[in-house]
């Protein structure tokens, strides 16, 4: 992954240049995912390679921080374990389902370890 050391003000404005109506986008929030420099570039990694296309976290931890649930097509902006943005993320589908009602598919499309649905139960906390 190629470091850089521009703002997200500055990222945004680039992506923005690219945009036919860049006057109607805006981001929600500038995230980086995982926990840590070495697990923050692995995950931006694997969804720079396309490998990584889905995500998931607990509905009670939205709940409990008075956030709202992402909407399709809110944009954020992808940090890099250092902080550093990366991408322009776009959220194209937002489902609701308990643990026991995700499939293999998800899982592989989360792009983590093997990509399994056991393994991706193993890991989940």
């Amino acid at each position: 992954m190629q470091q850089t050391s521009e703002t997200i003000p500055a990222f945004w404005q680039r992506f923005l240049a690219t945009q036919p109506d860049a006057a109607a986008l805006s981001f929600t929030e500038a995230q980086q995912f995982g926990s840590g420099q070495a697990m923050g570039d692995e995950l931006a990694a694997l969804i720079l390679a396309g490998t990584k296309t889905a995500t998931c976290s607990c509905l009670w931890e939205w709940q409990a921080e008075g956030s709202p649930i992402p909407t399709v097509g809110s944009l954020s902006i992808l940090l890099d374990g250092r902080g550093q943005p990366c991408a322009v993320l776009e959220i194209t589908e937002v489902s609701l389902r308990r643990y026991d009602e995700v499939d293999a598919e998800f899982a592989a499309a989360e792009g983590e370890d093997d990509r399994s649905l056991d393994t991706w139960r193993r890991n989940v906390h």
